[in-house]
């Protein structure tokens, strides 16, 4: 039976990167809207800062940065308690 090698290829190829940002293109009318509706929400009713980012690891342990709308409060970590 014959190995495989695995190469450094991209994980996606070119034609669906660019339907993705067709897409993308196409139904942002549709959306923005909504997440303008949602930002101001979470600003009303939590405050600063609307957006929580974190550092994840994605494909091939690469790092990427995820970014999403706050749904706890600010301090929320410091006061839970912890799990053991």
């Amino acid at each position: 039976m014959a190995e495989r090698k695995l190469t450094n290829q991209r994980a996606c190829p070119s034609w669906k990167r660019a339907l993705d940002l067709c897409l993308v293109l196409v139904t942002a009318p549709l959306w923005l809207p909504v997440f303008l509706i949602i930002a101001v929400l979470v600003l009303l009713l939590l405050g600063r800062p609307v957006f929580f980012s974190q550092t994840r690891l994605g494909l091939g342990a690469k790092p990427f940065t995820l970014v999403k709308f706050r749904t706890l409060r600010h301090d929320a970590d410091a006061q839970s308690t912890p799990l053991d």
